[in-house]
C-alpha cells in the first residue's frame, strides 16, 4: 500500500503546490486502495492512507499543497467518522499545523485547541496524541509571541513526555529542544544552552547525524553561540546542518533555505557581507516563490536582507526592500487580524510585528535622508493602533453597509454585547461563592459569542474592502489636515536595531513633530527622545500630581524639543503606551508653567485621527 501512497505523493509533487487539485485527493486514494485490495476500503483505512499523504508533504516542505489535502481530509473524516473520532483529530491537527506553517494563527488556534479538548476527554491528560497537541498548541503561542502562555505548555508537554514515554523518545527531544527555544526567543541564553546541547548530544546518540531532529538542534544551538557573539564556535556547526541538508533533501526544501539564511547571519555579524549577501538572496527568493511575499518566512528573510545593505549603507536597496517589506506584512497582519479572535491576541500580535517599524525608524536616524525619514514618518503614523482601526473599519461597514450579511449581523452583535454588559454587571455585584462562579461562566460564554460575531464581521469586512484601512495613509495627508498655527507631536516607543548584528536594543521613545506650516524650516522632525526606561520613575510621579516629577519629566523627553514646541499655538499630541496614561496639559515646562498656560494641548489616539473628519481637529482638550 505504501508504495501506491508514495507514488500519490510524488504526483502532487510534480503537480505543485501553485494548483489546486482538480481531482479529489480523497477519490485518488481510495481508486488506489481499491486496485490494490481488490475491494472498497474502510473510512478508517483511507483516513488512514490520506493521514500517510499529508505528513509526507509536510516532511517534504510542500506545505501549501500539504494543506489542500489535509482540507479535503479533514472533510472526510468529519462526514464518514464523527468530529472526536481519533484520525478526524489527528487530521484537524495536522490541518492546524499546516496552517501554522503558513502564518495562518488565528486559523490554526480553534482547531489545536478542539482537538486538544476532546484528545484530553477521550485519550487522557498523558496519551501520546493529547501531549501531542499540547506541544503543538504551545509553538503556535510562540510563533505569536505569546510566550507566557507557552512556557507552562511546553514544561507540562516536556514532564509529561519525560514521565511517559522516557528522556530519550524524539517526541520528548522535541519538546526539551522547543523549550529551549522558547528562552532563545526570551533573551534567557542560560537557561537554553543547557537543554540545546543535551537535546542534540540524545539526538546525535539515538537517531543519528543526519536525522532532521538532530540537524534542528544542531542549528538551535548555532543560533544561539551567534546571538552570544560565539561566532567561531557558530559556524562549524552551520556548515555542518546545511551540508547534510543539502545532501539527504530537496534543493529548495525549508530547511535548507533556513541554514543558507542563518550562515548568511552569522557571516553578517562577522562583517563578511560579500559573503552574506548571495545567500541571503537566494534564501528569500525561493521563499518568496514557494510561499508567497506575505508568509512569515518571506518577511523574515527580507528582513534579514534589509539589515544587510543597511549595515552596508546601501540606502537605496534597504529602502526598495523596506517598501516590499511593508506591502507583504500588511497582508500577512489583514489576514491575522480577520481570523484572531480574541483582542487582546490580536495586538499582542501587532506587537511581535514591530520589527518593520523598529527597522525603518533606526534606518531613519542612523542614515538620514528624505526618502528614509519620509517612510519613518509614514510608518509612524500608518502602523499605530493598527488593531483599533480594523475594529473600527468594521464597525462602520457594520452600521452603513446595506449588504444582507452585515444587516444580520447587526441584531446578534448587539445582543451580544448587552449579554456581555449583564454579566459584567452580575459578576461585579455577585458576592456568594456559587453565584460568583455562575457569572464568571457567563461572562466567558458571553465574550466568546461575542468575539466569534466580531470576527464573522471582520472577514466580511475584509472581503468588502480588502488590505488594511492604513494603506495610503501618509505623512503629508495628516498634515494637510492640521489646523493653522499647530503642529502634531506623535509618540512612539521602539526598539533602535544594530543592522550589523540584528540585535534590537531596549525600549526608546521616538517623536515625531509634525507642522502645518513648516515655512522655512524643516518639514518634520524626527528624534530618538532616550530610554523609555529612564523616563518611568517620573511618569509614575506626574501621574500622582507630583511637581517635580511633572518637570522632569518634560525635560527628559521634550528639553531638545522645547524651543520649536513654544511656535506653536496648538498642539496635538498622540502618546503611545504608558504616556497615555499622563495629562500632558499639566507637565512643568522650563518655565516653571504648566504646560497648557503656554499653548493648547490636546490629545489624540493617533494622527490619524485628524483624517476622520472634514472640519473637525477629532482631538480632546487635556
Amino acid at each position: 500500500m505504501l508504495g501506491g501512497l508514495c507514488f500519490l505523493v510524488s504526483v502532487a509533487g510534480a503537480a505543485g503546490a501553485a494548483e489546486p487539485v482538480g481531482e479529489s485527493v480523497i477519490e485518488r486514494i481510495t481508486a488506489q486502495l481499491t486496485e490494490q485490495s481488490g475491494q472498497a476500503p474502510t473510512a478508517e483505512e483511507v483516513a488512514a492512507a490520506v493521514l500517510f499523504v499529508t505528513v509526507r508533504l509536510y516532511q517534504d516542505g510542500q506545505y501549501a499543497f500539504g494543506m489542500e489535502v489535509a482540507e479535503q481530509a479533514y472533510r472526510y473524516c468529519v462526514a464518514e467518522l464523527g468530529e472526536e473520532h481519533p484520525a478526524s483529530l489527528t487530521v484537524a491537527n495536522n490541518l492546524a499545523g499546516l496552517y501554522r506553517s503558513q502564518g495562518r494563527y488565528g486559523e490554526a488556534e480553534p482547531l489545536f485547541r478542539r482537538a486538544l479538548a476532546t484528545f484530553e476527554r477521550v485519550l487522557g491528560a498523558e496519551h501520546s496524541d493529547t501531549l501531542a497537541s499540547l506541544n503543538n498548541l504551545a509553538v503556535l503561542y510562540e510563533s505569536q509571541g505569546r510566550y507566557g502562555e507557552a512556557e507552562p505548555l511546553h514544561r507540562c508537554a516536556l514532564a509529561a513526555r519525560e514521565r511517559v514515554l522516557g528522556a530519550e523518545h524524539s517526541d520528548t527531544l522535541a519538546s526539551l529542544n522547543n523549550l529551549a527555544l522558547l528562552h532563545y526567543s526570551q533573551g534567557r541564553y542560560g537557561e537554553a544552552e543547557p537543554l540545546y546541547r543535551r537535546a542534540l548530544a540524545t539526538c546525535e546518540r539515538v537517531l543519528g547525524a543526519e536525522h532532521p531532529a538532530t540537524l534542528t538542534s544542531l542549528n538551535n544551538l548555532a543560533v544561539l553561540y551567534r546571538s552570544q557573539g560565539r561566532y567561531g564556535e557558530a559556524e562549524p556547526l552551520y556548515r555542518r546542518a546545511l551540508a547534510t541538508r543539502e545532501r539527504v533533501l530537496e534543493a529548495e526544501h525549508p530547511d535548507i533555505l533556513m541554514s543558507l539564511n542563518n550562515l548568511a547571519g552569522l557571516y553578517q555579524s562577522q562583517g563578511r557581507y560579500g559573503e552574506a549577501e548571495p545567500l541571503y538572496r537566494r534564501a528569500q527568493a525561493t521563499f518568496e516563490r514557494m510561499l508567497g511575499a506575505e508568509h512569515p518566512r518571506t518577511l523574515i528573510s527580507r528582513r534579514n536582507l534589509i539589515a544587510l545593505y543597511a549595515a552596508q549603507r546601501d540606502t537605496t536597496r534597504a529602502l526598495r526592500h523596506l517598501h516590499k517589506l511593508e506591502a507583504g506584512l500588511q497582508a500577512f497582519v489583514a489576514r491575522e487580524l480577520g481570523t484572531t479572535l480574541d483582542e487582546r491576541i490580536r495586538r499582542q500580535f501587532l506587537t511581535a510585528q514591530s520589527f518593520f517599524q523598529d527597522m525603518a525608524f533606526s534606518l531613519a536616524l542612523q542614515q538620514p535622508g528624505l526618502r528614509t525619514r519620509a517612510l519613518a514618518a509614514d510608518a509612524m503614523l500608518r502602523w499605530k493602533q493598527v488593531a483599533r482601526e480594523e475594529e473600527a473599519r468594521a464597525e462602520r461597514l457594520a452600521r452603513t453597509n446595506w449588504d444582507p450579511r452585515f444587516v444580520e449581523l447587526r441584531e446578534p452583535i448587539a445582543a451580544a454585547r448587552s449579554r456581555l454588559s449583564r454579566a459584567e454587571a452580575a459578576l461585579a455585584c455577585s458576592r456568594a461563592a456559587e453565584p460568583l462562579d455562575q457569572a464568571r461562566i457567563e461572562r466567558e460564554a458571553a465574550r466568546k459569542r461575542l468575539a466569534e460575531l466580531e470576527r464573522y464581521l471582520r472577514g466580511l469586512a475584509e472581503e468588502t474592502a480588502p488590505g488594511l484601512a492604513i494603506q495610503g495613509v501618509g505623512y503629508r495627508q495628516v498634515q494637510s489636515r492640521l489646523p493653522r498655527g499647530s503642529a502634531l507631536l506623535e509618540l512612539r516607543h521602539f526598539k533602535p536595531v544594530d543592522f550589523k548584528t540584528g540585535k534590537r536594543e531596549e525600549l526608546h521613545w521616538l517623536a515625531l513633530l509634525l507642522p502645518a506650516d513648516p515655512g522655512e524650516g524643516p518639514e518634520f522632525r524626527l528624534l530618538d527622545l532616550g530610554p523609555v526606561a529612564a523616563t518611568l520613575e517620573d511618569w509614575v510621579g506626574a501621574r500622582l500630581h507630583d511637581p517635580e516629577a511633572a518637570r522632569a519629566l518634560y525635560r527628559k523627553l521634550f528639553a531638545p524639543l522645547d524651543e520649536a514646541l513654544a511656535d506653536y499655538e496648538r498642539l496635538y499630541i498622540a502618546p503611545d503606551g504608558p504616556l497615555a496614561l499622563i495629562a500632558f496639559a499639566r507637565l512643568v515646562l522650563p518655565d516653571g508653567r504648566y504646560w497648557v498656560e503656554r499653548q493648547q494641548v490636546r490629545q489624540l489616539q493617533s494622527g490619524r485621527d485628524l483624517l476622520a473628519s472634514p472640519g473637525t481637529d477629532g482631538g480632546q482638550g487635556i
